[in-house]
């Protein structure tokens, strides 16, 4: 199985959602037969922190000049030569939602969303932008991080399938 994760930073930018993912690739990588893969926007980091993913495949990828997106053609073209199986996005409050479910749509693969805490507190709802909900939408699965997290998803009134 091909798992393609997808972060807004994959450098200590990141911070504890980065080292969440890294733990979680980590395990990821050991099962025989997988193949994962870490994508995200470059940043000034990526090239030092690089190495923090051990054995998982890691693609830093440059934005288009003034894209107000956390996107680029660089970032979806290395996602989709990776031809992943299943298309994990973590976070909601960037783009990545859109780029994840425009390459599931497109290829078949299973989209799943972690919001990571975005959907609670400051982050709620009404700050989601039209094509984030749209995007959202299209999952076939929310991860919810806990009992917290699974009942933010259902006040924000997505009806998507939850896991934990």
């Amino acid at each position: 199985m091909r798992i393609a994760h997808l972060l807004p930073s994959m450098s200590r930018i990141g911070g504890a959602m980065t080292n969440a993912v890294r733990d979680l690739t980590f395990h990821q990588a050991r099962i025989p037969g997988d193949n994962i893969g870490v994508f995200a926007p470059e940043d000034q980091f990526s090239g030092q922190d690089v190495g923090i993913w051990g054995d998982v495949i890691v693609r830093a990828c440059t934005l288009k000049s003034g894209s107000p997106f956390r996107q680029g053609p660089k970032l979806k073209a290395a996602i989709q030569d990776f031809d992943p199986d299943i298309i994990h996005v973590h976070g909601l409050d960037d783009s990545l939602t859109k780029v994840g479910a425009a390459i599931a749509k497109g290829t078949g693969a299973r989209y799943i969303i972690t919001p990571h805490g975005a959907l609670s507190g400051s982050h709620k709802r009404g700050g989601l932008h039209l094509f984030e909900d749209r995007s959202a939408r299209a999952a076939g699965c929310f991860h919810a991080l806990g009992t917290g997290e699974a009942k933010a998803i259902r006040e924000a009134g997505f009806q998507n399938h939850i896991c934990a």
